[in-house]
């Protein structure tokens, strides 16, 4: 059976994976367009998906064409207005976000999920810096204030002639403004819903852990960018309208505690997805391995997609330490709890791919591939964790790669050698003499040993060159060293060697060319 070949359970893929048949799994690697290795465009700061400055460039021309104050001065929150919505939505390329309602259980119509999340955080990142910039040309044409008593009598008759004529004023603006930026939040929050759903319920719609909690992780992010522009947009309009008794001079409060509850479901929702994910990946019908697959492919794909999963938690670090905070504590943490939290998160993931990998290699007969197998997929994990620049207190067994090194030299190569150096405490001359004659038949042992193994470790595949030349090295300085001090030993002591199948340095040349695989 090859590497990985059994259902995971959880549908990973890797980028970076080999293709070859013996690494391929068919359901670990079902989703082969999408990976945890996408590199940085998907991390930490939301805004690199268009541009913070292409973002504003958008919502600049929307607001300079007057597209937006015809909405909201024809918007008066009734059912009617849902045509407005749509026009809105529309510029925005979520229109299907006016079709679902917080009770709703999502369906096929929903997919590709992954692709309406991306499209969703562009258009509430560009919603929000509209209303931004809405709001701003509306206090610019706030009338002049007059300090004293004067100034609030003028304002508090401005109030009540917005409720009592139908001309438009500022504060009637304000007004209208409040009612659409309302309503266009609170829609665009019920996706919310269906993305936690979808991941609670992943399982019975098949949707791949893979596709949604990256993008899950993003849209948590997006919000996060989104909160404080728009908890000001709503505090400055409740400041404005704070002596009136209208539903507007409470939308501040109203909307903090609706997008807290939405970020908090979305978290809950992450972190049960997270669960599932390390669940899947711990699997041991993920983990199978036989001798040919161990041989041909080298490092198994669970190891590469929990290294792409480790990578991905680790770029959204930031992120996490708000969900951590969100799900598990519900109070303050700060940057430097969060941070430890998340590495430990870290850490206990790789700590469970190392038990992992040792019970696999338990299925590989041969002692050497054994080896062999735990070399290269360790060596790519400490590669990965390198490259993640972890905090040097974070608890990786760096040591691991050399210590399989020591461990295949010993079971691989150090019995061949015996047959060089034979220890003989006797001095009796009868055990000399046959000495001498077991010695002549040792070197023609050693090299039928050494035969069987090259033959059989030529096409073993280490797939790291820099891996394959140290251990190349290694094999060299043990073998290649004992068998030349064998040659010049023998003559030194008065002994005739027979005619060596191999020289040295051929047998150098023969061990350079070993883990190269097919």
């Amino acid at each position: 059976m090859a590497v990985g070949e059994e259902n995971c359970g959880g549908g990973w893929s890797s980028a970076s994976s080999s293709s070859s048949p013996a690494a391929t799994s068919s359901s670990c690697n079902s989703a082969s367009s999408s990976s945890w290795g996408w590199g940085g465009d998907y991390y930490s700061n939301i805004g690199r998906w268009s541009g913070v400055h292409e973002l504003h460039a958008i919502a600049h021309r929307i607001v300079r064409d007057g597209y937006m104050q015809g909405l909201i001065r024809a918007f008066d929150g009734a059912a009617a207005d849902e045509p407005l919505l749509e026009m809105w939505f529309s510029q925005l390329d979520v229109e299907w976000v006016l079709l679902i309602h917080d009770d709703d259980n999502p369906g096929q119509d929903w997919f590709p999920l992954e692709d309406l999340m991306d499209r969703w955080i562009l258009a509430l990142l560009t919603m929000v810096q509209v209303l931004h910039n809405t709001q701003l040309e509306l206090h610019s044409k706030r009338p002049t204030t007059v300090v004293g008593v004067r100034s609030a009598i003028l304002l508090f008759m401005s109030r009540l002639l917005s409720t009592t004529t139908n001309s438009p004023n500022y504060v009637q603006e304000v007004v209208q403004f409040a009612r659409f930026a309302e309503a266009s939040i609170l829609r665009m929050l019920a996706f919310v819903h269906v993305v936690a759903l979808t991941a609670l319920k992943d399982n019975q719609n098949h949707r791949a852990p893979e596709i949604l909690l990256p993008g899950m992780l993003r849209m948590y992010a997006c919000i996060s960018e989104a909160l404080p522009t728009v908890l000001t947009l709503f505090k400055q309009v409740s400041d404005l309208l704070a002596f009136g008794s209208g539903h507007e001079s409470q939308l501040f409060d109203a909307m903090h505690h609706i997008l807290l509850h939405k970020r908090k479901k979305l978290s809950n929702a992450i972190w049960g997805m997270m669960d599932k994910v390390k669940s899947s990946l711990l699997m041991d019908n993920c983990w199978q391995v036989s001798h040919e697959a161990a041989a041909a492919s080298g490092v198994h794909e669970t190891t590469k997609l929990m290294m792409n999963y480790v990578t991905l938690l680790w770029r959204n670090d930031d992120v996490l330490k708000f969900i951590l905070q969100d799900y598990h504590f519900g109070m303050f943490v700060s940057d430097n709890e969060g941070f430890n939290s998340v590495v430990n998160l870290i850490t206990d993931i790789i700590s469970s791919l190392g038990h992992k990998l040792e019970e696999a290699s338990l299925s590989i007969m041969d002692p050497g591939l054994r080896c062999i197998f735990l070399l290269n997929n360790w060596h790519l994990v400490l590669q990965r964790v390198e490259s993640l620049d972890l905090p040097s207190w974070a608890l990786i067994e760096t040591c691991m790669a050399q210590r399989y090194i020591d461990i295949y030299l010993d079971v691989s190569w150090s019995p061949m050698l015996c047959h060089l150096f034979i220890e003989n405490s006797s001095n009796s001359p009868q055990k000399n003499k046959l000495f001498g004659l077991w010695r002549y038949k040792s070197l023609e042992r050693f090299e039928l040993e050494f035969q069987r193994i090259y033959t059989e470790q030529k096409f073993w595949k280490i797939p790291d060159p820099m891996l394959r030349d140290r251990l190349r090295k290694a094999i060299i300085q043990k073998v290649v060293t004992h068998y030349s001090i064998y040659l010049e030993e023998r003559p030194a002591k008065g002994m005739h060697n027979p005619p060596p199948t191999n020289t040295p340095e051929q047998l150098k040349e023969l061990l350079e060319e070993l883990f190269e695989g097919y």
